[in-house]
């Protein structure tokens, strides 16, 4: 709750959702690790709730090159205690020749009050995204996903 307090009134809001804000921080260097930093910066986006407590958080990873995909992973399969379950496959393909040049899967820890996602390779395929959500963040973000279909118009 301290760290959730301390980012919304240093920072200040980023965006409003329905029941939560996302604030940004910066981590020292010090305490960014090597894997964030190849994401271009030590910012973590936090998930708050309007009375303050930290819900999720998010952070920008290098790409998968190399073996820092599998060194994300091996260093989250060891603090969650179990290997990670795979996910939605992502493909990047060269924008000039259409030949695909990276096809990474989703690793996906769920853990009891706990969601974390890391994609090797995001939508942008420079870079990864490591995604850590608790219970209340994937109520919230369910019931923001059945309002919108509630709205969609029926044919």
């Amino acid at each position: 709750m301290l760290i959730g307090m301390m980012a919304k009134r240093m920072l200040g809001e980023k965006e409003q959702q329905a029941g939560y804000s996302i604030v940004t921080a910066r981590l020292a260097d010090k305490a960014c690790p090597d894997w964030v930093k190849t994401g271009g910066s030590c910012t973590v986006f936090l998930t708050v709730t309007p009375d303050a407590y930290l819900i999720g958080a998010s952070v920008t990873t290098g790409p998968a090159l190399g073996d820092l995909a599998d060194k994300i992973e091996r260093q989250l399969t060891k603090k969650y205690k179990h290997g990670p379950a795979a996910g939605e496959v992502m493909v990047c393909r060269n924008q000039l020749t259409g030949v695909v040049t990276s096809r990474t899967a989703d690793r996906i820890w769920d853990l009891p009050g706990l969601r974390v996602v890391y994609t090797p390779v995001n939508t942008d395929c420079q870079h990864g995204m490591l995604v850590v959500e608790t219970a209340v963040l994937q109520r919230l973000h369910g019931a923001e996903k059945s309002r919108a279909e509630a709205n969609e118009p029926s044919l």
